[in-house]
């Protein structure tokens, strides 16, 4: 099992041009130089926990909504690191170890005592490797509405 740490500088390096890649299919619209930029930002910091292994990397946040008594923490992502000429086994073992990254996201919940993760926000995990770390998970069904979608116009009056 290959150590987990803080993502520094010199991991940018390694991880910036894939994880890049791998955050635009998610946010299209942006530029690389805006994500760089916004990864970097994370790197250091207590609110965010941005770690790599040899296997892949993943960033958390810890929210705090107002007047709330306890941390949730969101994953940001957790991506796998890709190698080229590798065969299927060599994935699977890479993913299953990359996944392994959702101890440590446990582990710094735990220490700031936070009531819950919010999981697969953008993640190469499947649920069960996910159950298999976090143990039980929970559904929850959010309601919203698109902005851009509401029939009620700005300054229009509403028959109640």
């Amino acid at each position: 099992m290959s150590e987990t740490h803080r993502v520094a500088i010199p991991d940018m390096f390694r991880h910036g041009a894939n994880l890049i890649e791998r955050l635009k299919e998610k946010f299209p619209h942006l530029r690389d130089d805006t994500i760089h930029g916004w990864l970097r930002s994370k790197v250091e910091g207590n609110d965010w926990l941005f770690i790599t292994n040899d296997y892949g990397v993943a960033l958390a946040e810890a929210v705090r909504e107002t007047l709330a008594l306890q941390t949730t923490v969101i994953e940001r992502f957790v991506l796998v690191s890709p190698v080229a000429g590798e065969d299927d086994a060599g994935r699977k073992e890479r993913l299953e170890r990359c996944c392994d990254l959702y101890l440590d996201i446990l582990r710094w919940a735990q220490g700031m005592d936070a009531k819950e993760i919010v999981l697969e926000t953008f993640t190469d995990c499947s649920r069960e490797m996910i159950k298999k770390r976090m143990g039980r998970l929970f559904v929850r069904e959010t309601l919203f509405a698109k902005v851009a979608a509401c029939t009620v116009k700005p300054g229009q009056k509403i028959a109640l």
